[in-house]
């Protein structure tokens, strides 16, 4: 009997290759087969996005493209590969058209399937009503949900079957926190992220622009990310910032670490985001949160008053007054300790083994 998993899959990131490689030290001798099209473009290079284990196989899988605007449809190929390999368990990411003929595949050889998503009953309306329906249909086939955000946790579907948790992660052993203090007096807010109005920008310097005018303390905001048309430019100069507010531009691996590690507060003012991976990495990094109740990451990882607090951003003097109480260094102190414990319960470590082992209680995989 064969005992190999399959994962069919068109995302490509950091945040997925923790989990993966977590998985598959967790199968032991089994071999894991993740299946790409080859001509899937992603914004991470392959040597930060593409696992690496002595029992990962990769295959990039030929598939036909540019039909009515879509460039990833599902070929012979790929049933080819599946035919070849004969998964134990199917572990489709989403339900695109690529994913789905291995769904098809499992039905009809009679293999479990369960598909990992961030889309769930409480965020369903973040999406188009096309989508919805998309997702409610084939979530009557699946056997199971790997849950990426809280909010998959609960199917459109409805339908009573095992999920487990497995948010976007970071493996914690990798994202430490510093060990040096910072005494500087000034408090530093970073966010990192594109610098567009859904990631809220334009709220988080308004909630500094009143904290400027009554705060006792000294204070800045680090704008970590790319502000392509210049748009942050533009509201930090109609707001008088150029003082506190500082924009690095992009950055990534190590210098993105030590920008986050040598602030004092974490700040995620996003509109809408169905997780938000990056609040789990500055979770790892100890550093206290301050995250929209617009973003998935937040109910996942905001103990309120504990790991940091949980904000509406378009409340600009309730805002404000968040990024007051953190400005207090030994609260900021307790908040760094609960944050990184928090961070590392769901470090992609812990949560690889964990779906390893629901698959096993489940599927007898």
């Amino acid at each position: 009997m064969h005992s190999d998993i399959a994962l069919i899959t068109r995302a490509r990131a950091p945040y997925l290759r923790g989990l993966q490689e977590a998985f598959a030290a967790a199968l032991g001798s089994r071999r894991f087969h993740l299946l790409w099209p080859e001509n899937e473009h992603s914004d991470f290079p392959d040597e930060d996005s593409i696992p690496k284990a002595p029992n990962i196989e990769v295959h990039r899988i030929p598939t036909s493209g540019g039909f009515l605007g879509y460039q990833n449809w599902p070929s012979l190929a790929l049933w080819a590969q599946l035919q070849k390999i004969r998964p134990a368990l199917i572990w489709i990411h989403e339900f695109s058209l690529y994913t789905l003929m291995g769904l098809v595949y499992a039905k009809l050889n009679e293999v479990p399937v369960v598909v990992s998503t961030e889309v769930g009953s409480s965020n369903a309306h973040i999406f188009s009503w096309s989508v919805r329906a998309w997702h409610l249909f084939w979530g009557y086939f699946v056997d199971g949900v790997i849950a990426c955000s809280p909010a998959a946790r609960h199917p459109l579907c409805g339908e009573k079957i095992p999920v487990v948790e497995s948010y976007h992660a970071v493996d914690a052993r990798l994202f430490t926190p510093s060990k040096r203090t910072h005494s500087s007096g000034i408090t530093t807010f970073v966010f990192v992220g594109h610098l567009i109005p859904r990631k809220g920008i334009d709220l988080l310097l308004d909630a500094a622009s009143l904290l400027q005018k009554s705060a006792d303390a000294a204070f800045r905001v680090r704008l970590i990310g790319r502000d392509v048309d210049r748009w942050a430019e533009g509201l930090i100069a109609q707001r008088q910032l150029q003082k506190i507010v500082e924009t690095p531009g992009f950055l990534s691996g190590h210098a993105l670490q030590e920008a986050i590690r040598s602030a004092d507060v974490f700040v995620l003012p996003t509109r809408e985001d169905t997780y938000a991976a990056v609040v789990h990495e500055a979770a790892c990094l100890g550093m206290p949160l301050l995250i929209s109740r617009h973003a998935g990451a937040c109910e996942a990882l905001v103990v309120e008053g504990e790991t940091g607090f949980s904000i509406l951003p378009e409340d600009a003097n309730g805002f404000a007054e968040a990024m007051r109480k953190m400005m207090v260094p030994e609260l900021r102190t307790q908040m760094a300790q609960a944050a990184r414990k928090r961070g590392e319960e769901y470090s992609a470590h812990v949560r690889g083994a964990a779906v390893r082992l629901w698959m096993h209680r489940h599927y007898g995989v």
